[in-house]
């Protein structure tokens, strides 16, 4: 009997210390998340990406690349309104970055913006030319995208940012109730609606990709363009992975510390 409650109570300090670990790392993931939002002039750094897309034959159908991209030698961060098509363009949780380089090498970054919506044919065309926009808008519509008219991208990423934003105080909320060896019931609840919170937003991101992805390469004809997964939505995933992880690791412990109490 003494045996049992000693094995089940090492079992529970062992899952609980298990718990801290993970919590710990899903939390330093979730800085890194948000970590575009404090670099050096806005800068989405490489592997902080959410989605990538190329415009280069998109100027071709428009016109002559001259006449559709802007100036490649303009200063850093330097945009004004339809100045010029970019050849590529990043999108992060908080902004977005356009350039002719390398997407490591953009011309200009948007200030980072609470609740960042994520309008790709918008900033497209707000970049075009003011004499190429019409024609532009028009290869949009009447192509076959189902979904290209950005309102169910703003209000996906909308949604998406707030619940990526809740599940990272409820980790701050688990870390502290472990450290804290509040009732494990307290963590477990934390812990799920993290997890549940996170696979929202990130289920979210990875259909918003994936639609525009598909989408693009099925008018690339039509249309040009090329999207390509970023390297956040993987490490959404990999949160996702720890914080079910975590999930089940203080939910066995509180099953042993029942155990222990109730043998």
């Amino acid at each position: 009997m003494f045996q049992s409650n000693f094995n089940n109570k090492n079992f529970y300090y062992n899952n609980l210390n298990l718990f801290k670990i993970l919590t710990l790392a899903a939390g330093i993931l979730f800085i890194f998340v948000g970590i575009g939002n404090f670099t050096l002039n806005q800068l989405i750094p490489r592997h902080l990406r959410l989605l990538t897309i190329y415009t280069q034959n998109l100027a071709s159908i428009l016109a002559t690349r001259n006449l559709a991209l802007g100036n490649l030698n303009q200063p850093l961060n330097q945009k004004f309104d339809h100045d010029g098509l970019r050849l590529f363009y990043t999108w992060g949780l908080w902004n977005h970055c356009a350039g002719y380089l390398a997407p490591s090498n953009p011309q200009y970054c948007t200030n980072s913006i609470w609740s960042f919506k994520f309008e790709p044919f918008k900033t497209l065309l707000d970049d075009i030319p003011q004499s190429l926009n019409d024609k532009a808008s028009n290869l949009f519509n009447n192509s076959n995208l189902d979904l290209n008219k950005d309102t169910y991208f703003k209000a996906s990423s909308h949604a998406a940012f707030y619940f990526i934003f809740i599940s990272i105080c409820l980790v701050a909320c688990c870390l502290l109730l472990s450290t804290l060896n509040f009732h494990p019931i307290n963590i477990i609840f934390f812990s799920l609606i993290a997890f549940l919170s996170n696979s929202i937003g990130t289920i979210i991101w990875t259909a918003m990709a994936a639609i525009l992805r598909h989408q693009f390469r099925q008018n690339y004809s039509q249309l040009g363009l090329i999207a390509q997964f970023g390297n956040l939505i993987w490490i959404l995933w990999a949160i996702n992975l720890i914080l079910f992880i975590t999930f089940i690791s203080s939910f066995s412990a509180c099953i042993r510390r029942r155990k222990n109490i109730y043998p």
